[in-house]
């Protein structure tokens, strides 16, 4: 796992696309983010290639992981665990005591996957696809800074 920079850009809006479909992000708001001085953009690889990707950012004693992807053939395979690990670490080292993210309400098997970390769903977001499907607000914390 390594800090993503400018030539993972369009690896990550591949997969963006594959992933999200309709709601991905273009390559121009990916590189955005991987530029971004206070973002943290990870990517995972393998032999195939881009295998998963997160981002967060970190400020004021919280964290908010604003994306989180992987590839669907490996998805399952403890590669998204991974990847929040190394973001939770990020933001513990950082002082946060909580990181936030939100999930499409349909989203099942990522509900399941954060709720089985210690997330818990802190208040939804009507509509915030830009379709009927809500944005589930989650919250895992733990207080006191870093660990």
């Amino acid at each position: 796992m390594r800090r993503a920079g400018p030539a993972d850009v369009e690896a990550i809006a591949a997969l963006e696309r594959l992933a999200f479909g309709i709601r991905a992000w273009s390559a121009r708001l990916v590189a955005e983010e991987v530029a971004h001085p206070e973002a943290v953009v990870l990517v995972r690889e393998g032999i195939g290639g881009l295998e998963g990707y997160v981002g967060l950012r970190v400020a004021a004693g919280s964290a908010q992981v604003f994306t989180l992807a992987v590839r669907p053939d490996l998805r399952r395979t403890g590669i998204a665990s991974g990847l929040l690990d190394r973001a939770e670490a990020i933001a513990r080292e950082a002082g946060a005591e909580a990181v936030h993210l939100e999930v499409a309400e349909g989203n099942a098997a990522a509900r399941a996957l954060y709720a089985g970390r210690g997330y818990r769903e802190v208040g939804r977001r009507k509509g915030y696809y830009g379709t009927a499907e809500d944005a589930v607000l989650m919250t895992l914390e733990w207080g006191g800074g870093a660990a």
